[in-house]
């Protein structure tokens, strides 16, 4: 019995340490909401399928475009990250999923392909805003009525 139960709790461990080393930086105004006029500022730095900096690329038909670079490590399947996002499709401005603070395991399959996709090309302290155009990647021909109509464009803010 015993031989069975170290293991479980020593994989508790190392998951709950890998969370708190993802944890978002505690700086002033982590907490608004995100917003369209991120995207549209001369601060940001873009990112695409064939220039993504020190971490993994991005497949054609998902676009990342850094807000805040990240100073940390860069995120690899099976960790466990605290994440801010805001997901809404294209041509809205009303959010189809977010949360402040979402406790996420990466390659899980819980998120649409291009989800994980994003995640896995970002470093620990990255905000950046995302964009599907792919409907592979994201909810495909059937979407999901009536919030992501079929082959539609998603729109993500993600920071970590």
């Amino acid at each position: 019995m015993t031989s069975l139960l170290l293991p479980l709790l020593a994989a508790i461990a190392i998951l709950g340490r890998t969370a708190l080393s993802f944890a978002p930086p505690s700086t002033p105004g982590t907490t608004r909401q995100f917003s369209r006029r991120i995207r549209n500022s001369s601060a940001l730095h873009s990112s695409t399928a064939a220039s993504a900096p020190a971490t993994r690329p991005l497949p054609e038909g998902i676009t990342k475009t850094i807000v805040t670079e990240g100073t940390g490590r860069s995120v690899r399947v099976g960790d466990v990250l605290i994440l801010k996002y805001f997901c809404n499709a294209a041509g809205s401005d009303t959010a189809f999923a977010r949360s402040e603070r979402q406790r996420v395991m990466v390659g899980d399959g819980t998120f649409v392909p291009g989800f994980d996709a994003a995640l896995r090309s970002m470093r620990e302290g990255e905000r950046a805003a995302v964009t599907i155009s792919d409907p592979r990647y994201g909810y495909g021909e059937a979407g999901v009525p009536p919030f992501v109509l079929p082959n539609s464009q998603i729109e993500m803010d993600l920071e970590i």
